[in-house]
């Protein structure tokens, strides 16, 4: 279309392999509530597909999620990573391993372990 067109470089900016883009139907979701630094409330949230079900799916999800007290999150950085898991029972329980894993001695200490581990 002609917006496609017009915003081509922004798109090619945000997708690898670019090759144009389509039309999809769109739905909303929510409320979903969000607990983060950035982001602290409730939102609907749009999502596109042509599979009817998936968005009832969403939709109940995201209202029992917030009905639990929502989803807490926090943003460390923004890049594309790919990395190894790590659970944690609390997102204060992750932010504490964050802060003691971001030290120069405990991330080689953690990248040795990882790479080990790969090695399998």
């Amino acid at each position: 279309d002609e917006q496609s067109v017009r915003e081509a470089a922004l798109y090619k900016n945000s997708c690898e392999n670019y090759v144009g883009t389509i039309k999809f139907p769109v739905g909303v979701i929510g409320p979903l509530r969000v607990n983060g630094e950035y982001a602290d409330r409730e939102y609907m949230v749009p999502l596109a597909t042509h599979e009817r079900t998936l968005l009832a799916s969403y939709d109940r999800g995201a209202k029992a999620a917030t009905e639990s007290g929502g989803i807490t999150t926090r943003i460390k950085r923004r890049c594309m990573l790919r990395a190894p898991v790590f659970r944690f029972g609390t997102v204060a329980e992750a932010n504490d391993f964050y802060r003691y894993a971001s030290s120069a001695e405990v991330k080689e200490l953690l990248s040795d372990v990882v790479n080990e581990a790969l090695d399998f």
